[in-house]
């Protein structure tokens, strides 16, 4: 394998990550949210903005199925576990109904922008 393949196959995985699943998750899930749920106000606000974990958990999982196939796996449906009982007690989930439900679809949507992401470096 030749290190300029390996470089672009690097750049295009993680853009697709990053990239593509921010602009997906970011404007369809929010107009998703705004549509069907209604908008937060501003008190509503997480001390940690979410499209930023997202970026995180992306990334972090992209590399990891970059290098480990089967492992990665099992610790994106861990994370998504923890994850979606963080959420479901919180105050947003008792407010709005349906927010659990959609960030666990945001979940699963993250999880394959990081997932086909990784297989995009890997091979």
């Amino acid at each position: 394998m030749d290190k300029p393949a390996l470089i672009w196959r690097c750049l295009l995985g993680i853009s697709w990550s990053l990239g593509v699943g921010y602009v997906i998750l970011e404007y369809g899930l929010r107009s998703y949210r705004n549509k069907y749920i209604g908008e937060r106000t501003l008190g509503d606000e997480p001390a940690i903005k979410a499209w930023l974990i997202g970026l995180i958990e992306r990334f972090v999982f992209t590399v990891f199925v970059a290098f480990t196939f089967s492992p990665a796996v099992i610790a994106m449906v861990a994370w998504l576990g923890i994850k979606m009982k963080w959420i479901w007690d919180t105050e947003g989930a008792k407010k709005w109904k349906n927010y659990p439900v959609t960030s666990l679809v945001g979940g699963l949507i993250s999880m394959f922008f990081a997932f086909t992401g990784g297989l995009i470096i890997r091979w």
